[in-house]
């Protein structure tokens, strides 16, 4: 039996020009990991759906969008180049890479520290001591946790990657969603949000660090992290802008309703791992396989396409059955679910990162994100939650468009610029 099935895979692998074996084996593992996430975050929504206000899921949302944003500072954009270091066997990036992101993070937890002085001026105590506590945590606030597991992703140990991020998830779920059958209080909900990130996130990066095999490190992969942090702080600001834009336009009650549609999208579309299952390995080769790549992205569109259609079924039925108090999110969530049918030109952004391309990165990426948020100030005002929904859908046009113009212009044949 065994041997029928290895030869249907490779007939298969013959006719896809794909790795089957690599991607049914990885995938399978980043998905299982994405599908815990998500029920999770299933079960973390519904429980913010019965038991506290939406006026105080709206702030909360707020309060972690304001933070998200200031982790600007603690340099994401280093989390690609440690996939490409480790898969070249540099394991000592994986403490450097963590000494940079916790010392770059103090310019973020200052700046919380100043708005968190404004909120106080202002006598909104609630939001002072949140942004307070948003000051004191954001070091830790997804630095440790995604570094873990850039540094499996990088070994492609997909395994032990599903293994350290559904433990991570679970955890940290765990201890928070008791909390809201017992309190809505802000101040206790943010506090535990924050706290148990911190505590397990360094449990699991002192596992992982124990695993590491060499102290070797790379040069230049840190340069171009901090062009990586550069362009996804345009992206960190045009993905979580939106709640502020809206918080400050509409107030508390749309920014609960808006986030009960936006993040089951962005959990699904975390169903598709491309760019974690591309990147290691289009960083082994300089070279660049157009023809295939462009094949691939018109192939996933046969995983893509059914999905959208799904939600956008389901969506009223489930809505009403399980979030009766936010059944006015339904248009959203089916509005924002046309998103993911550009998912698949991820495939084409992880070339340009494995390959360091910093020019058409940089273009693509402030060019994309500048419309965006050009959009949301312009549209808001005029047709309020439908106003974040129409620009990101045109964005998500401009961004394939743009991808697409400058992966065609690529050499088959790469050099890092």
């Amino acid at each position: 039996m065994q041997p029928k099935i290895d030869t249907m895979v490779a007939w298969l692998e013959r006719r896809t020009n794909t790795n089957l074996s690599y991607v049914i084996g990885g995938g399978f593992w980043l998905i299982l990991a994405r599908i815990t996430d998500l029920i999770l975050t299933f079960v973390l929504i519904l429980a913010f759906a019965r038991f506290i206000p939406k006026d105080i899921y709206g702030t909360y949302s707020y309060v972690i969008s304001i933070a998200t944003l200031l982790g600007i500072f603690t340099l994401s954009g280093l989390n690609s180049p440690l996939v490409r270091s480790i898969t070249r066997c540099k394991e000592g990036m994986l403490l450097e890479t963590a000494r940079l992101r916790i010392t770059w993070s103090l310019i973020g937890s200052a700046a919380s520290l100043g708005i968190a002085a404004w909120y106080y001026s202002k006598e909104n105590t609630d939001l002072a001591f949140s942004f307070f506590l948003v000051a004191l945590f954001l070091p830790l606030f997804n630095t440790l946790s995604q570094l873990i597991l850039r540094f499996w992703q990088g070994r492609q140990q997909f395994r032990t990657h599903a293994i350290y991020r559904i433990s991570f998830l679970f955890l940290t779920r765990a201890s928070f969603i008791p909390v809201l059958f017992f309190t809505n209080n802000l101040l206790y909900i943010i506090l535990t949000f924050f706290l148990s990130h911190a505590i397990f996130a360094i449990i699991l990066f002192v596992l992982t660090l124990r695993k590491t095999q060499n102290k070797e490190k790379e040069k230049g992969g840190t340069i171009f992290g901090k062009h990586l942090t550069l362009m996804q702080a345009a992206e960190v600001v045009g993905n979580n802008i939106d709640k502020v834009i809206l918080w400050h336009f509409l107030g508390a009650i749309p920014v609960a309703i808006y986030s009960f549609a936006q993040l089951p999208i962005s959990r699904i579309q975390d169903l598709f791992p491309i760019q974690a299952l591309a990147l290691p390995k289009l960083s082994e080769t300089d070279n660049v396989n157009k023809k295939g790549l462009l094949t691939k992205v018109a192939k996933l569109y046969i995983l893509v396409i059914p999905v959208v259609i799904i939600l956008f079924l389901i969506a009223t039925p489930l809505y009403s059955l399980v979030f009766p108090a936010y059944t006015d999110a339904i248009p959203y969530f089916q509005g924002l679910s046309l998103t993911l049918l550009f998912l698949p030109f991820f495939l084409l952004s992880s070339v340009f990162i494995a390959h360091m391309h910093k020019r058409q990165l940089y273009i693509i990426t402030f060019t994309n994100i500048a419309f965006r948020i050009s959009l949301f100030l312009a549209l808001v005002p005029l047709y309020g939650i439908w106003g974040i929904i129409i620009a990101m859908i045109l964005s998500r046009i401009l961004h394939a468009m743009l991808l697409l113009f400058f992966f065609v212009r690529l050499k088959e044949k790469t050099s890092n610029p």
